[in-house]
Parts: C-alpha cells; structure tokens; sequence
C-alpha cells in the first residue's frame, strides 16, 4: 500500500502522541508547533521535533 509523504507524517504523529486529530492540516500543524517554540524538521524520510 502507498502512503502519502503526509500520511507516514500524520502516522508517526500519532504514535508519539503529537498528533491529537487525523483531519488538521499537517502544514498548518507543523506551523502551530514551530510557533510554539518547537524546532520542526521534516523531509521525505525522517520526523522529529527537537
């Protein structure tokens, strides 16, 4: 099964408990957390938030 780049995103989210809803737009939510404060990376293989 193919997964979209967003979808892997959202999944790894929700896993570590960031992600609190599947329906946010991911870039909107990545902005939310970087204007928290939170230095966001992300490119087509990892995730994190340091």
């Amino acid at each position: 099964m193919f997964y979209s780049f967003n979808d892997v995103i959202k999944e790894r989210l929700l896993r570590s408990g960031w992600y609190p809803n599947r329906s946010i737009n991911i870039d909107k939510y990545l902005s939310v957390l970087e204007g928290k404060g939170y230095d966001v990376h992300h490119n087509a293989m990892n995730f994190f938030i340091v």
